[in-house]
């Protein structure tokens, strides 16, 4: 899996963008932990964000984004106490496309 090889790849930017449901994906928290060495710039949960009446929330995901990441684009769905994560952690966020609930 790319969270086994992370490790062992000299420190870069990481763009992720998943299209489906995050949930079909059990190893996504693993990845998005393993980017300790990387920057995390881009982050788009596009199911959560098109699907906030029936999806799950982006919330645990944006909490495995490593503090002081380099976030500056997100799209998901998050709680008022999400928003305020996402506000605390990312402070370059430059682009936004946020469903709240």
């Amino acid at each position: 899996s790319y969270a086994a090889l992370l490790p062992h790849l000299r420190s870069t930017d990481v763009e992720i963008t998943i299209w489906g449901d995050p949930s079909d994906l059990p190893d996504l928290p693993d990845l998005l932990a393993a980017l300790t060495h990387h920057q995390c710039t881009h982050l788009r949960l596009d199911h959560h964000y098109h699907h906030a009446d029936t999806a799950t929330t982006s919330n645990n995901l944006l909490q495995d984004i490593q503090s002081g990441s380099r976030l500056e684009r997100f799209s998901g769905c998050l709680t008022g106490g999400g928003v305020t994560t996402l506000l605390q952690k990312c402070k370059q966020l430059s682009w936004l496309c946020l469903a709240v609930v």
